[in-house]
């Protein structure tokens, strides 16, 4: 008699156990996710976000670095997947640089809309680092405003959803994507910071964003080939331009005629416009490297990548001094400098 009461309780709080399991809705689950919320202890890591160099500059110039197919020993993927437990992650990689996924942590900006139109996506690459102003050459052409967003702004966007103020926030829409958020509303855990990995003018783009917004939301930028200094080509390069438009044809319509035809031959194939605001900000005595390169430097860890080749005192594009910032930037020691045997367009 006793043995069946013991079992007619064990099946009577069994059919209780069931009944309540089945009753439960779905969402009043507490899962993984809730459990990797709450855990104030769990380790997150920071997300990166990475930029790239401007003219033919796109997320393919960081897409191997993320996942590469050929060895999945070298994709930074793996090292991120384990400790994210939550599905609201950006979808900023996804059917863009030979990519076809997301990755959590793992976030890209695109200086570009890659479907807006060819003319706009050449502006957009060669674009004004800073908010554009007035003697811009996009501005005086009137294909941009006084006020319209530069990279240092998109970057800002990017994290914030939002511009600096007296900013047009126009042209910035594209960068969210489908999530319709930025990385610091993503990764919405307490005190996120992100990584920035940038190369060549994207770091400048990066260090622009320090300058409007400071560094509360920032604990690293890693910076790959940029030209801290600016870049001595650009300068040569701006001074054929501009004595092309004011004497070229007047003294040699031949040598004006080739620069057209090599600017030409340089927007189709490199998407590089050596007229556009770009080549301007990166002239070693530019308004803008004067303006960001004085005052308070941000108080972020800084961390140089910088290319070398044998027959250059630097990568082919920007000098050793420029990629370390020297005068500009925290000294360069063992901790915060690497140099790798790479020319400007293989730094990546």
């Amino acid at each position: 008699m006793r043995d069946k009461k013991i079992n007619f309780l064990v099946m009577l709080l069994s059919v209780i156990f069931l009944f309540t399991c089945f009753s439960i809705k779905a969402d009043e689950l507490y899962t993984a996710e809730d459990a990797w919320k709450d855990n104030l202890n769990v380790y997150r890591p920071n997300p990166v976000l990475f930029l790239h160099g401007f003219a033919a500059g796109s997320a393919e110039s960081w897409g191997n670095a993320v996942y590469n197919e050929k060895n999945d020993k070298l994709g930074l993927n793996k090292y991120f997947d384990m400790y994210y437990q939550g599905t609201n992650y950006g979808d900023s990689f996804k059917n863009v640089g030979g990519l076809s996924l997301s990755y959590p942590y793992l976030e890209i900006i695109e200086f570009f809309n890659r479907e807006g139109l060819e003319p706009e996506k050449l502006i957009d690459r060669n674009s004004s680092i800073d908010t554009y102003k007035a003697g811009d050459y996009y501005v005086d052409r009137e294909k941009r405003a006084i006020k319209d967003p530069g990279w240092g702004d998109r970057v800002y966007y990017w994290l914030n959803r939002d511009v600096p103020s007296g900013v047009n926030s126009g042209k910035t829409d594209y960068l969210l994507r489908t999530h319709g958020k930025g990385i610091l509303e993503i990764y919405d855990f307490d005190n996120c910071k992100v990584n920035l990995v940038c190369h060549s003018m994207g770091g400048l783009a990066a260090r622009e964003y320090l300058r409007l917004a400071g560094a509360s939301n920032v604990d690293k930028l890693i910076t790959v080939g940029t030209p801290h200094l600016g870049a001595k080509g650009a300068t040569r390069t701006n001074r054929i331009v501009l004595g092309t438009q004011r004497w070229g044809w007047f003294m040699c319509p031949a040598w004006s005629f080739a620069i057209q035809i090599a600017d030409g031959i340089l927007q189709r194939k490199y998407v590089l416009d050596i007229d556009g605001d770009a080549i301007v900000d990166m002239k070693p005595s530019s308004d803008f490297l004067s303006t960001l390169n004085s005052g308070t430097l941000p108080s972020v860890k800084y961390y140089m990548i910088v290319g070398f080749i044998r027959w250059n005192s630097g990568d082919g594009v920007v000098s050793f001094d420029s990629q370390e910032g020297t005068g500009v930037l925290p000294p360069i020691s063992n901790e915060n400098f690497s140099m790798i045997w790479a020319s400007h367009d293989k730094e990546t």
